[in-house]
């Protein structure tokens, strides 16, 4: 974030028209409307940037521990919305499964270099 950014963000935020803020009865609705607002001009102001990913960053990274990275993190998100004991099990040894393969792979890894 640099100083121009900032005061774009600013000037933006001042050049907004609040009416649909002001004008609402609903806590809710007030709400939503402002972080969205707000939001759309952080996010003008403040562009995301990404790093790019390496896949031979790390060797023992591989495209199934990236896949299996990605399927725990459904997973949590799964357990996180339904907050079934079920999911949680499941969540747990998946969780315990990809800890021991990614632990096997470093090893593996790092032996041979």
């Amino acid at each position: 974030m640099d100083e121009n950014s900032i005061a774009n963000f600013q000037s933006y935020l001042k050049e907004e028209a609040w009416d649909s803020v002001h004008n609402s009865i609903d806590v809710n609705i007030i709400f939503n409307t402002f972080h969205c607002i707000l939001l759309r001009h952080f996010e003008s102001s403040f562009p995301s940037t990404y790093k790019s990913y390496s896949p031979n960053h790390n060797g023992w990274f591989t495209k199934v521990i990236r896949i299996s990275c990605q399927r725990k993190r459904d997973l949590y998100s799964i357990y996180r919305h339904t907050n079934s004991p079920k999911a949680k099990e499941f969540y747990k040894k998946y969780s315990a499964i990809l800890k021991k393969v990614i632990i096997d792979a470093k090893k593996q890894y790092y032996d041979k270099h």
